[in-house]
């Protein structure tokens, strides 16, 4: 754990002080390891859909994702961190087909608290899990308030830290309007514990709007009964599929 915290303070230190350095080397590191995610995904887009990046932060979800849909697609971008969205600003300047927006998403549109982690940058979380992280306010929206009922919504990319139920929630008219919606979002029962909700609340929230909810395929991850039955340990975590087939 040491190590790995060692690995955060230096990975963070190129963040802040060697940004040109930090991007190349993190975007090549997420395109290995979410090459599985990234393969799906490229199966899910075609030209011309519409897709939603929840949890953007400096832009690499956002790029592909882009590059996925095409000119006549859309990219719709939420990040609440001030400098994530600079830099997320910075990786999308050129892209046309990306619309971004500095806010969190949750269950209802209005303001919150982002509490700042000053050793990871994609650990930002909307709510206080407890160790005394830096508090600053935020925009925070409901995407039924945002998108308008006649949108058609094709697909949502969703790694929040445990605030995902919320942010399903505050879509749910979305969810339900479009049948053919599919979802990438990251599974984390530790991080839903401490947002107050639980991974059973979640799922059965998803299968409850007829969503099937299933690990990433070809990932070796196990199924969600398995996930749901783990130990609620801070490093289990996975990415799961939630779609109507």
């Amino acid at each position: 754990m040491k190590a790995k915290h060692a690995v955060y303070r230096v990975a963070n230190g190129f963040f802040e002080y060697g940004y040109p350095i930090y991007f190349p080397l993190y975007s090549g590191w997420k395109a290995f390891a979410d090459r599985r995610e990234r393969a799906l995904i490229r199966g899910i887009l075609r030209r011309g859909m519409t897709v939603i990046d929840i949890g953007a932060n400096i832009g690499v979800y956002t790029r592909f994702l882009s590059r996925g849909v095409g000119p006549s697609g859309e990219v719709h971008a939420f990040e609440p961190s001030e400098l994530n969205f600079l830099r997320l600003g910075q990786s999308a300047s050129q892209l046309k087909n990306v619309f971004l927006n500095q806010a969190a998403v949750g269950d209802r549109s209005g303001t919150t608290t982002l509490f700042v982690s000053q050793e990871l940058n994609v650990d930002h979380r909307t709510f206080d899990s407890g160790d005394g992280r830096k508090e600053v306010p935020v925009r925070v929206i409901a995407l039924d308030d945002h998108f308008s009922p006649a949108k058609r919504i094709d697909f949502m990319k969703i790694d929040v830290q445990g605030f995902e139920l919320r942010v399903l929630k505050g879509a749910t008219r979305i969810l339900k309007e479009n049948r053919d919606l599919k979802i990438l979002m990251e599974f984390w029962p530790f991080g839903l514990n401490q947002a107050s909700t639980s991974a059973r609340e979640l799922i059965d929230f998803a299968r409850d709007l007829g969503f099937s909810v299933e690990p990433v395929p070809n990932s070796g991850s196990p199924s969600i009964e398995t996930m749901l039955a783990a130990p609620v340990g801070l490093e289990n975590y996975w990415n799961v599929v939630l779609s109507r087939t």
